[in-house]
């Protein structure tokens, strides 16, 4: 470390006493905290602006990304219903028999379904839950397609996401077309 030497310091004598007690003065400046007086930092109440702050934001951010999230558990959820749909029109059509989906209000659940040569129920498939957060309301219960895909009439099934109150429908016309409405 460099000491500094006073304007016009001379090297003899006392002169030279007054410079190495200012260069003793520099070093216990630099070695007691660190870096020297002159240089600015940040303090504590410095940070502890910042954090709070940082914290004002957090807690206006934390609410909109929960809405995001529903959303996109609705969307995922009406995407998810409208592939299960598709699931069972094409069973119905490759099987050249009726298919149908259930959907179980209360599980939750997506179950895909037809019959086999005995005329038996079966499940074609595991059932898939809805994401969370997500109730299913509207007039169907249960979407039969025929062995050409198409329904005996318009079928409508609403997801609603339970903390945000939105809706998506799901619709299936009379010749199988699944259509996804906008969330309203």
């Amino acid at each position: 470390m460099a000491c500094r030497l006073p304007f016009g310091a001379e090297t003899a004598g006392a002169s030279r006493l007054k410079i190495h007690m200012t260069c003793f003065h520099t070093i216990v400046e630099t070695s007691q905290s660190g870096r020297r007086s002159d240089e600015q930092g940040a303090s504590l109440i410095d940070l502890l602006i910042v954090a709070c702050i940082l914290g004002i934001i957090l807690a206006l951010a934390i609410p909109e990304a929960r809405i995001a999230l529903d959303m996109q558990r609705l969307d995922a959820g009406a995407s998810k219903l409208a592939s299960k749909l598709m699931d069972a029109r094409m069973n119905a059509i490759k099987r050249n028999r009726q298919a149908w989906l259930l959907v179980d209000t209360s599980a939750k659940t997506l179950q895909v379904q037809t019959t086999d040569n005995s005329g038996s129920t079966i499940n074609v498939g595991a059932a898939e839950p809805l994401p969370s957060g997500i109730s299913i309301g509207g007039t169907a219960t249960q979407v039969i397609f025929t062995s050409l895909g198409r329904v005996a009439s318009t079928q409508t099934i609403t997801l609603t996401g339970s903390s945000i109150g939105r809706t998506k429908t799901v619709t299936v016309s009379l010749v199988g077309e699944i259509n996804v409405g906008p969330m309203n």
